[in-house]
């Protein structure tokens, strides 16, 4: 079922005829439907994450290549569609709230040239915890670290404040 989802992704690219082959092939499975169209947007996500059930959690840890903050086999960067998967089974819960809270708060420490931005996505939309906090935590690591990973966190965090997981508060402020 994943290689299916992630087919779906490659189609969109190889032309109009080419998709909605995929997409036919779900036979109208309207959670199909959507994880494929959800694993074709950016990181984080324009579109609202899609609630899972619990028949498409395997399909996409598949996808996933790991829990929040994993660097990947085959190169440091997870590619988006691993990042959006990561980030549909923290929403669902499947990953223990401990584990993505320890990932979060050690995004910014694994070393050099690598920041594991979908751990914080990952723990800012995860039901056992408070986005609030994590988000604090967060913004206290902002001038240890270089522009390009600061503008990312910032866009993380008006991501997670436009989805409704935290008031912003510090973050229009300015702080």
């Amino acid at each position: 079922m994943s290689s299916r989802l992630l087919a779906g992704l490659r189609a969109g690219p190889a032309g109009p005829v080419l998709r909605p082959a995929v997409l036919a092939a779900w036979n109208g499975d309207a959670t199909a439907l959507a994880l494929t169209e959800y694993l074709s947007d950016w990181f984080p996500p324009l579109a609202p994450i899609p609630d899972v059930e619990p028949e498409w959690l395997s399909p996409l840890r598949e996808i996933a290549l790991g829990s929040p903050g994993d660097r990947v086999e085959h190169g440091l960067f997870p590619s988006t569609p691993t990042k959006l998967a990561r980030l549909a089974l923290a929403k669902a819960g499947d990953y223990p709230a401990e584990a993505v809270m320890t990932e979060a708060e050690a995004a910014y420490k694994k070393g050099p040239h690598y920041y594991a931005h979908d751990a914080v996505a990952c723990a800012l939309v995860h039901p056992g915890l408070d986005a609030a906090d994590i988000a604090t935590k967060v913004m206290e690591t902002l001038p240890d670290r270089g522009w390009r990973s600061r503008r990312k966190t910032y866009r993380l965090l008006r991501w997670a404040r436009d989805i409704g997981r935290w008031d912003g508060a510090r973050l229009d402020s300015g702080h």
